[in-house]
């Protein structure tokens, strides 16, 4: 059909969404790269915002509010210096609201986005089923332009405790989680971490460790 002098023709939603797409490309390629990390307050996770900052990238901190103690977040950007506005989602368990989190970082032009999650050291299969989540999406959305990212994979507990202690940010983390199995991790954790330093002057001491019952 040959369009008239003047006439307006409808967008197909296929063509509008490659307009769209198009435009927010444009955008994103002038803006400068920020490294996505997700915070929750806790040890792995300040950790891993310590070790982007000394790699000297820009940060965007990430929070999902309802796995997050914002507080201790508060309180570990203000002692590293961060001052960029922690961009906060309420969570991210569905594909849907993970992919609202993907949109943000492609528009936003930030990359990788880096988690803290210490998956190997706690052996939990649903950890590890979220993150191959998130990296499939990012495959299907935008064909990798975000990349997941989860630094803390391989490393020991104990290290990350020592590297926190020597952040200076360990005093400042998060009250981790109470239940029997992580409190037992990272009370071995610990214990390990001073076995390794070897000199009580510099034993680190755990925040929330229970106080002994007197008898």
């Amino acid at each position: 059909m040959v369009k008239k002098k003047g006439e307006v023709t409808d967008l197909t939603k296929e063509e509008e969404k490659i307009i769209d797409q198009t435009v927010k490309a444009e955008v994103r390629e002038g803006l400068p790269r920020k490294v996505g990390v997700v915070l929750t307050g806790g040890v792995d996770s300040a950790v891993v915002l310590c070790e982007t900052k000394r790699l000297g990238t820009d940060i965007q901190p990430i929070i999902f509010s309802d796995a997050a103690d914002t507080k201790a977040i508060k309180s570990i950007l203000e002692y590293e210096g961060i001052t960029a506005e922690p961009k906060t989602f309420e969570k991210a368990t569905t594909k849907t609201e993970k992919r609202e989190v993907l949109q943000y970082c492609y528009e936003n032009n930030i990359t990788p986005l880096i988690f803290g999650n210490n998956i190997e050291e706690y052996g939990i299969n649903s950890l590890v089923n979220d993150m191959q989540d998130w990296k499939q999406l990012s495959s299907e959305m935008n064909d990798y332009a975000v990349i997941i990212a989860e630094p803390l994979h391989p490393v020991n507990k104990s290290v990350i405790l020592q590297k926190a202690q020597d952040y200076g940010i360990l005093q400042l983390t998060a009250k981790p989680n109470q239940s029997p199995r992580y409190k037992k991790i990272r009370a071995e954790a610990f214990e390990e971490a001073n076995r390794t330093i070897g000199d009580p002057d510099k034993k680190l001491v755990d925040p929330y460790a229970e106080e002994p019952t007197e008898q």
